[in-house]
């Protein structure tokens, strides 16, 4: 089965402070249960925000920075991040995306495998 969906799609919620963003699950096994090995989804940061320190014990992260410039902070190497930087997050590894420029960082974002992505259609981040 193919999939084609816009990234504009599914389901999404704005977190509350101190790390206000915009975070949407786009592809999930919880929205299309064809899917088995993979959440995809996107986050939009505000300038002077950023995304809180977590980890995903289960799953990889893989961030594709689509517009802004930011840092990332992962496993406390920090990276600076413009358009079409890819970053890769290793499980169990503390991270965290900050925004440093002066427009939104828009960022998509996969695990895998899936699982976290489940916290976000719950309308809570761990």
């Amino acid at each position: 089965m193919v999939l084609a969906v816009s990234m504009r799609s599914g389901q999404s919620f704005v977190t509350s402070a101190p790390n206000i963003r915009e975070v949407r699950v786009v592809c999930s096994p919880q929205l299309q249960p064809h899917i088995t090995s993979f959440a995809a989804g996107s986050t939009e940061i505000p300038p002077g925000q950023s995304s809180s320190m977590h980890h995903h014990t289960n799953s990889e992260e893989l961030w594709l920075v689509v517009s802004g410039e930011g840092e990332v902070n992962v496993g406390g190497e920090r990276i600076h991040v413009t358009a079409d930087t890819l970053i890769l997050v290793p499980r169990r590894v503390e991270h965290q995306i900050s925004n440093l420029g002066g427009v939104p960082l828009k960022v998509y974002w996969f695990f895998i495998p899936p699982g976290p992505e489940r916290n976000i259609l719950r309308g809570r981040l761990e």
